[in-house]
């Protein structure tokens, strides 16, 4: 199921980059973009298996939550 939300997903990235950025920032942006996207892939793994080995599962999901409860925060109060 996760293939099906980062197939839809990049492509729109993507064209929000290609619009929304500076032409002399692009490059920049988009290998950020790639850049943190695939180490998030890389490193979130062994990340979560080395969580749960030390604390338990219950562990992974509450730092997911620590990470992801600020961003929804500041993505609908934040700057606008």
């Amino acid at each position: 199921m996760a293939g099906f939300a980062i197939a839809g997903l990049i492509p729109l990235v993507n064209s929000i980059i290609s619009t929304e950025c500076p032409p002399d920032k692009k490059g920049e942006v988009f290998g950020f973009n790639f850049l943190t996207g695939h180490a998030g892939m890389a490193l979130g793994p062994f990340a979560a298996g080395a969580l749960s080995g030390w604390f338990g599962y219950q562990a992974v999901i509450v730092a997911s939550g620590l990470i992801l409860f600020p961003l929804i925060i500041y993505l609908n109060y934040g700057k606008k």
